[in-house]
């Protein structure tokens, strides 16, 4: 963790013209990032980017990751600066980076995470199934994260994903065969 308020978007080894899926790639080590991220000490090294385009590079790596409360903010109607989204933009972007702890929920995130928004706005009890998930989960993510309970706040969102993938019978194991 960093020593000071610093990102990714900050370090000289983030590139930002090497770009997929919202992440840029570290030089440094040899992966993808969000440039949100706060994954290791180099910035501390490698401080002095110019800010001209740091938001622009945060702001592509924010758009990228919020999948599935995204898709339940859309189908709800609700406006996009709302406290479910800010409560996992904070969980997602500023906690889980920062502790090898939540490395497997971030890994899990980012192979489910897509899908399983896109069979939630496919379903055709969407608002219902949304509605249901924002009352038995997200608000009480929330309440967690206003307790500052972090880690019992992305445990009960990965129960909300383990729930979703239940519904919608989805298996780790179908997204590799569709991939090859």
């Amino acid at each position: 963790m960093f020593p000071f308020d610093a990102d990714c978007s900050d370090c000289r080894y983030m590139n930002p013209d090497d770009q997929k899926d919202g992440k840029f790639y570290c030089k440094k080590k040899n992966e993808y990032v969000s440039a949100n991220a706060r994954r290791c000490a180099m910035a501390a090294e490698v401080m002095g980017r110019p800010n001209c385009d740091k938001k622009i590079w945060r702001d592509i790596s924010k758009a990228h990751g919020y999948y599935v409360v995204t898709a339940i903010t859309e189908i709800l109607n609700l406006p996009i600066d709302n406290e479910y989204m800010e409560s996992f933009i904070y969980l997602r972007d500023v906690v889980c980076p920062s502790s090898d702890e939540y490395a497997s929920f971030i890994d899990d995130y980012e192979t489910c995470g897509k899908e399983l928004a896109d069979l939630l706005r496919e379903d055709e009890d969407a608002h219902n199934y949304a509605e249901y998930l924002r009352s038995t989960y997200l608000n009480g993510v929330v309440s967690l994260f206003c307790q500052d309970a972090h880690q019992e706040a992305i445990a009960l969102y990965s129960q909300m994903l383990d729930t979703m993938k239940e519904r919608y019978s989805y298996r780790k194991e179908d997204i590799k065969i569709k991939e090859k």
